[in-house]
């Protein structure tokens, strides 16, 4: 089959289960008049880590040829200074794109919604704090790397260009999250393209994805934190 063809059933259906399974899973638990809020809290964060770790399988399935031609870290040292060079300007650049999306919402008159990032600094630790790290900074970053650049990535071999589709793709995906006109969602979906535009750079300069993922993690961490107790 045609690699473009493969690339474009890759990336309906990886985006299919992203956004529609979880809730399909539960749709199902209901029709069989399983009433999960009826157990603990314990038991519905369990349900809740599997159906995440079901989706994380999948995407491995769907795309487990890309993982195998992904090399592993050969400079243990090179490669983590490398990670904080690029943690520090991709956190500054998006800290500039964040006004340049203010702005054009200041233009239009569209609500800009404010970036949010869980605090895990300030929660008590429990296994709910565990669940919501390893949903928040380890699987997420891993859907959306692995799904956004590697379904790119089969679709064009031209840099310029997998950069330019990865953000919008990045940018449509995060479109589903949100309610509004169609003006409101465009501007709030732009932070999630300039944020993929960058990562999709990445990825092809240091050729990882592994690398990229930890990028992205470390990103969302450190916004946590400047956010949370710099006030930026």
């Amino acid at each position: 089959m045609n690699k473009k063809v493969v690339g474009i059933i890759g990336i309906i259906l990886s985006i299919l289960t992203l956004l529609y399974f979880e809730p399909l899973v539960y749709k199902v638990i209901g029709f069989l008049g399983i009433n999960i809020n009826k157990y603990s809290s314990l038991i519905r964060t369990i349900i809740n880590i599997l159906i995440k770790l079901t989706i994380c399988f999948i995407i491995y399935l769907i795309y487990k040829k890309n993982f195998r031609h992904h090399r592993q870290s050969e400079n243990l040292l090179k490669n983590i200074l490398i990670l904080l060079v690029g943690l520090v300007v991709l956190v500054i650049a998006m800290y500039l794109f964040d006004y340049v999306v203010r702005f054009i919402g200041d233009i239009f008159k569209i609500k800009v919604l404010d970036n949010a990032f869980y605090n895990i600094f300030n929660k008590t630790f429990n296994f709910d704090l565990i669940v919501k790290i390893i949903i928040d900074y380890i699987i997420t970053p891993y859907l959306y790397c692995t799904i956004i650049l590697f379904s790119i990535d089969s679709l064009t071999r031209r840099n310029d260009t997998f950069i330019f589709f990865s953000g919008i793709l990045a940018g449509v995906i995060n479109a589903f999250s949100l309610n509004g006109t169609l003006g409101f969602v465009i501007v709030n979906s732009l932070s999630m393209f300039f944020l993929f535009l960058i990562l999709a750079f990445v990825y092809k300069k240091i050729n990882s994805i592994w690398f990229t993922i930890s990028l992205y993690s470390f990103y969302l961490l450190t916004s946590a934190i400047i956010i949370n107790y710099l006030g930026w």
